[in-house]
C-alpha cells in the first residue's frame, strides 16, 4: 500500500481508492502503536508513524506516505519509510492489522460447512505485487470439515491466490491474533484454491 507503487501502478490501490475492493466484513490498517506490533514510532527519516487505514469496510482508503513522496505530492508524510537488509530502502505499510468480528472455531466450521482448515502456511512468497498474488504450503497438512465438524486430517496442500480475491469471499472472522506479518483473525473464505504437494 506505498504510494510510490500506487503511482507507478505497480500496489492494488492504483487507480482504487475510494472504491470497493473485498469483502465489507475487510478492514485492515497499518499501525504500529497495537499492543500486538509495539512498533517504533518514528521510520527510518525519523518521521513519526501514523495510524494508517488501507481499507475500511471493504472499501480502498489510501496509500501510506515517506516524507519525499508526500512532498512531492503535496499530501500528508505518514512515516512509511522502511529499510530491510534484503530488499534496501522502501515505502509501505509494515504493521499491518485486520480487525475480526470475534466469531469462535465453531461458528466459522458452521459457516464453512464442509471444506477444510489450513492451521498455518508455510513457504509464503510473493508472486505478482500488483495482484498480491502468493503462494504457499499449509503447515502440517490440513483438516477436513464436514457438515460443520472437524472429521479428519488431511495431507499437506499447496495454495496460491490473490490476497485481494480471497478476502472478496470472506465469510466470517474471530479474533485477532500475531501472526507472521502482520496481526489477523482466523477467516472463513469460499473458494480457497488449493493443491496437492505431490504436484511440485
Amino acid at each position: 500500500a506505498d504510494h510510490g507503487l500506487t503511482e507507478a501502478g505497480a500496489s492494488f490501490l492504483s487507480d482504487r481508492v475510494g472504491q470497493t475492493v473485498c469483502s465489507e466484513r475487510v478492514t485492515i490498517r497499518d499501525d504500529f502503536a497495537h499492543p500486538l506490533h509495539r512498533g517504533i514510532p518514528f521510520d527510518i527519516e525519523g518521521v513519526a508513524r501514523k495510524r494508517v487505514e488501507l481499507i475500511r469496510d471493504g472499501v480502498a482508503k489510501g496509500p501510506v506516505f515517506t516524507w519525499e513522496n508526500a512532498r512531492r505530492l503535496e499530501a500528508e508524510a505518514t512515516g512509511h519509510h522502511q529499510s530491510e537488509t534484503v530488499v534496501g530502502e522502501y515505502e509501505g505499510a509494515r504493521h499491518l492489522v485486520m480487525e475480526g468480528e470475534g466469531s469462535t472455531q465453531e461458528e466459522l466450521l458452521e459457516v464453512v460447512g464442509d471444506g477444510v482448515v489450513i492451521p498455518g502456511l508455510e513457504r509464503l512468497r510473493l508472486v505478482d505485487s500488483q495482484a498480491i498474488r502468493v503462494t504457499g504450503v499449509s503447515t502440517g497438512g490440513v483438516r477436513v470439515v464436514e457438515g460443520g465438524a472437524l472429521v479428519a486430517s488431511g495431507p499437506p496442500m499447496r495454495m496460491e491466490c490473490g490476497l485481494i480475491e480471497l478476502l472478496c469471499g470472506v465469510l466470517g472472522t474471530g479474533t485477532p491474533v500475531w501472526s507472521v506479518g502482520g496481526i489477523v483473525p482466523a477467516i472463513a473464505v469460499e473458494h480457497l484454491p488449493l493443491r496437492s504437494t505431490r504436484a511440485f
